[in-house]
C-alpha cells in the first residue's frame, strides 16, 4: 500500500518504524535524488548513533566553489541567483569538510568529474563498475531503501515519472525482488520536474511512500529548483575535432554523444551539416587535407544533409539531442518489433496506419489470426486500436460488449476495426531513448515545453535498455543500424588504449559510466563505430602537455577494443590494423611538439621500423595552424561560443572565456606578467569591457591588489578568442 504524507520528517519516522535502524540507502545517479529527504535521514543519523547509514549513489552534485579571488568574484553572484532555492546534499557537504559521521558511509560508482581527487572518503569508497552492473552491485550491498525524485502527473492521474533517472531505479525494484529481499521505495514529488514518457511513467503503487509537500507553497520540498550545470563554452579546437566526428555520422543511422563542450560542437557541427550545408562543406574543404585519407581509409565522408534523419541511443540525455530534435536532425523514429521495424527499414510499410499496414503485418505473420494478446497489445501500442478496446479471452471487448469475437478475426475485420485511427502516425515510434538527463535550466524549461510529439517520441528507460544488447537483442539491433557511439577521452596510449576516468595513481577523476558498454556494443553491432574524441594536449599550470602518450598505468578502455580517435588534427582509424600501423596513425593526429619523442619510444620498444618517419602532411599539427584554418575565410564567424545557448549573461559569458584562459596559464608566473602587460598596455582603452569589469566589481579598482586584478583581467580578455566569434548563434 502506498502511504501518503506532505512531511519530511513523517516520512523519515515511517521509514524508520519499517525498515528499522540499518538503512542502506540507493539515491538516483544526478539529478534524480530524493534532496529533502536524503538530508533529513542524514541529519537523523548524526542525532542518532544507533541508526547505521550507508549511502549508494553517484555523481552527487555540488555548487561551483571557487579557488581564487577572480573565479570567487565570478562565481558568488551566478551561484546565488541560479543556486539559492536549491537544497545542498549535507552529507556532501559533511564528506568535503571530512565530517561525515562514524555511522554513516558514502559510496558511489561515479564521481562529480575532477572535484574529489583530494577527498580521501570519496576515493576510499569509490565502486569501480559499469553502468549495467550497478544493479547488481547495489543488490550485493544489501540495498534496502531507495530514495528518488519524481514528477507529478500534470493530468491529475495517480502516475508519476522517474524523469531524469528511470536509468537503475525499475530494474533494482526487479532485481531485489527477485531475490526476495524487501526494499522500501520513497518518492519525494517535485513539481519543477519534467514529466516525461517512456519507461520512465509509472503507477504510484510502485512506491511504498510518496512525499507530495505542501501544494500552496511555492517553494518548499514539493516545489524545488532543479541544480542546474551552465554551458562550458566551445573553443576552436572542440569545433575541429566535433567537424572530423561529424562526418562520420550516416544518414538514417543512431548516434550516442555526451555532455560537455564537446558534446554540443559536435551537435552544433550536425545541425550545420543540415542547415548551412555550404559553409560547412566549406569548414571540412579547410580542415581535412589529402594526408588524412591514409589515416581513415575505409571511413567515407558523410557531408550531405540529412533526409531519413538520425535516432540516439544513449545512457544520457544531453541538451546537444534536444538541440538536433529542434532542428530537424533527431528524427528517425524507432518501433518496438523487430519484425515491423525491418518492414519500416526496407519501405515495404510506412509509418501510417492503413489498411495496406494491417494486411501486410498479416501477410510478413508479424501479427496472426487470431490476434494473440502479445498482437493486440502491439497494435495498441501503435495507435492502430482505438481507445476504450481491450483484449478478453481472445475476444476484442469495450466496456460494454465484444466488438470482435476471437473466431471472426482476420485481416479485413482487424482492418475495419482501425478505420477511425486511418491515416494518423504509427504510436511508440521514439527518436531517442535514453536513461538520464541533466543540464542547464534552459534545457529543464525546453524539456517542460516539449510539444506533444517530442515527448511521446522521447523514452526514458534503464540503461540495461540502451547500454548493451542483451535483453530483446534482435530489437535492438535492427533498431541501432549505423550506430556511432562518440565519448569523450582523457588520453591515448599509441597504441590505442583510452584512458577517461583516472589518473596514474588510481585516483579517480569521474568513473567509467557507460564508456565501456557503448565501446563494446560497437564492436557488436554490424557497420558500427566506437568514436573516442579528445584533444591532443592538455594546458594547466602554464605548461602544455601532450595527450596522446606511449603507456600509462591507468587505462578505461583497453587497446584490444580500439577503434576510431580524433583530436584536432584528424581522425585515425584504429579497428583491426597492427600496432605498427596504429602507432603510426595516432602519431599522425598528436600534437607535433611531442610527435618526435613518442616516435623514438615506439621505435626504442620495437614497434615501427627505425628509419619512420611522421608525413610531412601531419608536421604542422600545431594549434596555431588549427585556429587559423578555421579563422580563414570567417569561418569562425559561425562558430558560436555557446551554440546551445547559456545560463550565463551575456557578461558572464565572455568572463567565463576569459577565466578559462587564465586559470590555464596560472601559476606560471611568465604567462601572468605577458597578461598583466597586455592588460597595462590597453587600460586605457578598456571601456569596451566596462560592463565585464562592472559585473566583477573591478570597474572601480580602489586597491593596488584590486588594480592587479583588473589589470589581469583586461589583459585576459584581450587574448582571448573573443573577436570574429558569436556569443550566441542559432540556424
Amino acid at each position: 500500500m502506498t502511504h501518503y504524507l506532505q512531511s519530511i520528517e513523517a516520512g523519515i519516522d515511517h521509514l524508520i518504524d519499517s525498515v528499522g535502524k540499518n538503512i542502506v540507502m540507493a539515491l538516483p545517479l544526478g539529478l534524480g535524488k530524493a534532496n529533502h529527504f536524503a538530508n533529513g535521514i542524514f541529519k537523523r543519523a548524526q542525532s542518532d548513533p544507533a541508526i547505521t547509514l550507508h549511502i549508494v549513489t553517484a555523481l552527487t552534485l555540488e555548487f561551483p566553489r571557487a579557488k581564487d579571488e577572480l573565479s570567487s568574484r565570478f562565481l558568488q553572484p551566478f551561484v546565488h541567483r541560479i543556486y539559492a532555492d536549491y537544497p545542498e546534499l549535507e552529507y556532501a557537504i559533511s564528506r568535503r569538510d571530512n565530517s561525515l559521521p562514524t555511522n554513516v558511509k558514502v559510496s558511489e560508482f561515479f564521481l562529480n568529474p575532477g572535484q574529489l581527487l583530494g577527498n580521501t572518503s570519496a576515493q576510499c569508497e569509490f565502486l569501480n563498475s559499469n553502468y549495467t552492473h550497478a544493479v547488481r552491485d547495489l543488490v550485493d550491498l544489501g540495498v534496502n531503501v531507495i530514495a528518488h525524485q519524481v514528477a507529478p502527473n500534470p493530468d491529475g492521474r495517480r502516475y508519476y515519472s522517474l524523469s531524469c533517472n528511470p536509468d537503475v531505479t525499475i530494474d533494482l525494484v526487479k532485481a531485489l525482488k527477485a531475490v526476495d529481499k524487501k526494499v522500501f521505495t520513497i518518492a519525494q514529488v517535485n513539481r519543477k520536474l519534467p514529466y516525461l514518457h517512456g519507461e520512465a511513467e509509472i503507477s504510484e503503487t510502485f512506491f511504498d511512500l510518496l512525499i507530495t509537500g505542501d501544494n500552496s507553497q511555492q517553494n518548499d520540498h514539493g516545489n524545488f529548483p532543479l541544480f542546474a550545470i551552465p554551458q562550458a563554452p566551445v573553443g576552436l579546437s572542440d569545433y575541429a575535432i566535433a567537424a572530423h566526428a561529424s562526418t562520420l555520422i550516416k544518414d538514417g543511422g543512431t548516434i550516442q554523444i555526451g555532455i560537455g563542450s564537446m558534446g554540443d560542437a559536435i551537435a552544433f557541427m550536425l545541425a550545420m551539416r543540415q542547415h548551412d550545408n555550404q559553409n560547412y562543406q566549406r569548414l571540412l574543404n579547410i580542415l581535412i587535407h589529402s594526408g588524412h585519407a591514409d589515416i581513415r581509409p575505409r571511413l567515407e565522408l558523410e557531408k550531405n544533409t540529412f533526409e531519413q534523419g538520425i535516432y540516439a541511443n544513449t545512457e544520457m540525455y544531453v541538451e546537444g539531442l534536444l538541440y538536433l530534435r529542434k532542428h530537424s536532425v533527431l528524427t528517425r523514429k524507432v518501433y518496438p518489433s523487430d519484425e515491423l521495424q525491418s518492414l519500416l527499414d526496407h519501405d515495404v510499410i510506412q509509418p501510417e496506419i492503413s489498411p495496406e499496414l494491417i494486411n501486410i503485418l498479416f501477410q510478413k505473420r508479424v501479427i496472426k489470426a487470431p490476434l494473440s494478446v502479445d498482437d493486440f497489445q502491439l497494435l495498441k501500442a501503435l495507435h492502430c486500436i482505438p481507445e476504450g478496446l481491450y483484449w478478453q479471452d481472445g475476444d476484442i471487448v469495450s466496456h460494454t460488449n465484444t466488438v470482435l469475437p476471437e473466431s471472426d478475426q482476420n485481416p479485413q475485420t482487424v482492418a475495419a476495426l482501425c478505420d477511425e485511427n486511418i491515416g494518423q502516425p504509427l504510436g511508440s515510434g521514439h527518436y531517442c531513448h535514453a536513461g538520464f538527463f541533466i543540464g542547464s535550466e534552459n534545457f529543464y524549461q525546453q524539456l517542460r515545453d516539449l510539444d506533444n510529439d517530442s515527448r511521446d517520441g522521447l523514452n526514458m528507460c534503464p540503461v540495461s535498455y540502451t547500454n548493451h544488447l542483451y535483453g530483446n537483442e534482435a530489437l535492438k539491433r535492427v533498431q541501432r543500424r549505423d550506430s556511432r557511439f562518440i565519448n569523450t577521452g582523457m588520453m591515448a596510449t599509441l597504441t590505442g588504449a583510452i584512458i577517461s576516468d583516472g589518473l596514474k595513481d588510481y585516483k579517480i577523476v569521474s568513473g567509467v559510466g557507460g564508456q565501456y558498454n557503448f565501446v563494446a556494443q560497437a564492436h557488436e553491432l554490424p557497420n558500427s563505430r566506437s568514436i573516442i574524441c579528445l584533444h591532443s594536449t592538455r594546458t594547466a599550470k602554464g605548461k602544455t602537455q601532450s595527450n596522446i602518450v606511449w603507456d600509462y598505468p591507468h587505462v578505461t578502455i583497453p587497446r584490444h577494443l580500439r577503434d576510431i580517435v580524433i583530436t584536432e588534427y584528424g581522425m585515425a582509424d584504429l579497428r583491426g590494423v597492427s600496432d605498427r600501423e596504429v602507432i603510426s596513425r595516432m602519431l599522425c593526429i598528436a600534437d607535433s611538439r611531442f610527435q618526435p619523442e613518442l616516435l623514438k619510444m615506439a621505435k626504442a620498444a620495437g614497434k615501427i621500423e627505425i628509419d619512420y618517419e611522421v608525413p610531412e602532411a601531419f608536421c604542422n599539427n600545431f594549434p596555431e595552424a588549427v585556429h587559423h584554418s578555421l579563422r580563414k575565410e570567417s569561418l569562425s564567424s559561425h562558430l558560436p561560443h555557446y551554440p546551445m545557448g547559456s545560463d550565463f549573461t551575456r557578461e558572464e559569458m565572455t568572463l567565463a572565456i576569459a577565466l578559462k584562459l587564465l586559470k590555464q596559464i596560472n601559476p606560471n608566473r611568465k604567462g601572468l606578467v605577458k597578461l598583466l602587460a597586455k592588460g597595462w598596455k590597453n587600460r586605457n582603452d578598456a571601456l569596451v569591457f566596462d560592463d565585464e569589469l562592472k559585473r566583477m566589481g573591478l570597474d572601480k579598482a580602489l586597491t593596488a591588489k584590486q588594480y592587479f586584478y583588473r589589470l589581469l583581467l583586461i589583459g585576459a580578455l584581450i587574448s582571448s578568442d573573443l573577436s570574429g566569434r558569436p556569443l550566441l548563434k542559432s540556424f
